[in-house]
């Protein structure tokens, strides 16, 4: 969808060996300190909203200036501690393409930056996701859509009041029915367990975007190791009903 400083018609395996050369071509000068990640990997996804009706050109415009904004971001860091950014998206290899999930259908795109540009600058890795945001957000402002916290914490409402709706659902507690009542609705549940294969944590991704389950509820009462406790405060034992016992018998006369 959107390729920068590469030669037209090219594969995406041969741009990732457009990309090697560039690694092979500057490896001496990072011989005494390889380069351990060789590209940067982001993930944009505005809402389904903001980009109904989206052409190809669209998207085409949103990646330019999410790039804009990405290299403003990180060249405004760099210079506060080295007087001038080095991280120039004009001289770096760069693949931009569209991708759909599998399940929820959110349009999103996939970015790949070669760290290191055609002039043999490596570029700073540090805080990336951090500038990506801000880039996002930027955008957002700009184009006056709702912004990420907001949907994020949207989101996360959502997910909650899923969570609660399904352990209500529930006749007993059972972890794999209410994992299946999340992938029901449409979400994904990563599980986090020890060696032995307890559970002791899990996060619930909505498209692109992970949700802790430490975040989710009140009082991190939707953590796994309280789930149950909060699935018997959803399901209140009615107290019995003590009759009192008649008592039959013979009293006398007085």
């Amino acid at each position: 969808m959107l390729t920068r400083n590469f030669d037209e018609g090219l594969t995406p395996l041969a741009m990732w060996g457009a990309m090697e050369t560039i690694h092979q071509k500057y490896a001496p000068k990072f011989r005494r300190k390889p380069v351990k990640n060789p590209t940067l990997r982001l993930e944009v996804s505005p809402s389904l909203e903001e980009t109904k009706g989206w052409t190809l050109n669209d998207w085409y415009a949103y990646a330019l200036q999410f790039l804009e904004k990405l290299q403003k971001d990180v060249q405004a860091k760099e210079g506060k501690k080295k007087g001038k950014g080095k991280f120039n998206l004009d001289r770096a290899q760069i693949f931009a393409c569209l991708h759909f999930d599998a399940k929820s259908g959110i349009p999103h795109l996939h970015v790949l930056i070669n760290r290191i540009d055609l002039d043999g600058n490596l570029m700073n890795d540090s805080f990336i996701g951090d500038s990506a945001v801000k880039a996002a957000h930027a955008i957002n402002v700009e184009r006056g859509w709702e912004l990420p916290e907001d949907i994020h914490e949207a989101h996360e409402k959502e997910i909650t009041e899923a969570c609660y709706d399904i352990l209500r659902g529930m006749s007993s507690y059972d972890w794999d029915s209410y994992k299946h009542g999340l992938e029901s609705r449409g979400y994904k549940v990563h599980e986090q367990r020890n060696k032995q294969g307890v559970l002791h944590g899990y996060t619930v991704l909505r498209g692109n975007s992970r949700f802790k389950s430490s975040t989710l509820g009140k009082g991190r009462n939707l953590t796994a190791p309280k789930l149950e406790a909060t699935w018997k405060k959803l399901h209140p034992v009615a107290p019995s009903v003590v009759k009192s016992s008649s008592i039959v018998g013979t009293f006398p006369d007085y």
